[in-house]
């Protein structure tokens, strides 16, 4: 293709654009190797707060996944009810949802953020919605207290 440089237009490679789309994956998956990092070092989260007809899905303290996929979000599992984590779905919004879903990233579930920049964790997110009744989404103030053990 020919772009536009100082007024006059020169031949570019698609090879260009190829490598930054693969510089850009690259950065990606940095960013979430250096969150994982970081949930590694406090892999418990607990969440209180949420109100509504699935508030109890939603508080509650979740596990950093064991088998984390290199360069990609974590996931956390809820200790209490295991069909419950905390993932962060294909619209770049961290949900509350099913094991099906989190599988899918899916966005669906019980509550959700505000969409976050890559390799941001869940408890750096401060606006979040949870469920009220059916459909209804509103917006909450959820408390995260992350920790590097069980209390």
């Amino acid at each position: 293709w020919t772009v536009n440089i100082k007024g006059g237009w020169e031949k570019q490679s698609l090879q260009i654009a190829s490598q930054s789309v693969e510089e850009l994956k690259e950065a990606r998956a940095e960013a979430w190797r250096s969150a994982l990092v970081k949930a590694r070092l406090s892999p418990v989260v607990t969440i209180s707060g949420a109100q509504g007809t699935k508030a109890c899905l939603v508080n509650g303290t979740y596990n950093l996944e064991d088998n984390c996929v290199d360069g990609q979000p974590p996931s956390f599992r809820n200790r209490d009810f295991p069909d419950t984590w905390l993932y962060l779905a294909e619209d770049k919004r961290w949900y509350l949802s099913s094991t099906q879903r989190k599988e899918s990233r899916s966005a669906i579930g019980f509550a959700y953020s505000e969409p976050v920049a890559t390799g941001t964790l869940p408890h750096q997110t401060q606006l979040w919605e949870a469920s009220v009744g059916k459909g209804v989404f509103q917006a909450q103030v959820l408390t995260f207290a992350t920790s590097s053990q069980d209390k």
